[in-house]
């Protein structure tokens, strides 16, 4: 579609659909060894069976990096941290800040928050990568001989980062809810 200018932006560029397409790729051959593997047709590794699981957790993570280094800042906190109000900035600065920052309105906006949280589920995202790409890499060196230990150990990544995301969300919420009691006071009081 036609941007205001009259002029067509590819709303879904070459890079992303190239990697959509390793994605599936990926994917396909990884339940395809797996299949032949399970039923002997096949003689290779499971860490060969594996490396599409593998390359497939590898390009979750490049798909959110930029979320996930991405600051999310207000425009009162860059005037603050520059020291003169953003409409004073030029177009360079604008840029260069534009490169760093994911630039919203007051941290009561909800766009502030919706950018906060994407950038937090990205970072997650990460966390769950890396635990399922370990539990892979362990699963197949167990599968494959390399390694004799018990299978609850194979799955410890896993459960320590599903730990860290429990824990995290608790005291989320729990911070949530001091911060509903204290605006609920302030309105009362």
């Amino acid at each position: 579609p036609p941007d205001d200018d009259g002029s067509w932006s590819d709303p879904d560029p070459r890079p992303k659909r190239l990697r959509r397409l390793t994605s599936f790729l990926s994917q396909a051959a990884f339940t395809l060894l797996c299949s032949l593997r399970a039923d002997s047709y096949i003689t290779c590794t499971y860490l060969v069976v594996f490396s599409p699981y593998l390359v497939w957790e590898a390009l979750r993570v490049l798909s959110n990096f930029d979320a996930a280094k991405v600051k999310v800042i207000s425009y009162e906190e860059l005037s603050e941290a520059y020291g003169k109000p953003v409409s004073d900035f030029s177009a360079s600065e604008m840029s260069d800040v534009s490169q760093e920052y994911d630039l919203v309105r007051p941290a009561s906006d909800p766009e502030y928050m919706m950018a906060k949280s994407a950038k937090d589920n990205a970072g997650v995202g990460h966390l769950w990568s890396a635990a399922r790409a370990c539990t892979a890499a362990a699963a197949a060196a167990n599968l494959d001989g390399d390694v004799d230990c018990s299978w609850w150990l194979v799955f410890v990544p896993f459960w320590a980062v599903l730990g860290c995301v429990c824990c995290a969300g608790c005291a989320g919420a729990v911070g949530a809810a001091a911060e509903m009691a204290a605006m609920d006071a302030a309105e009362q009081g």
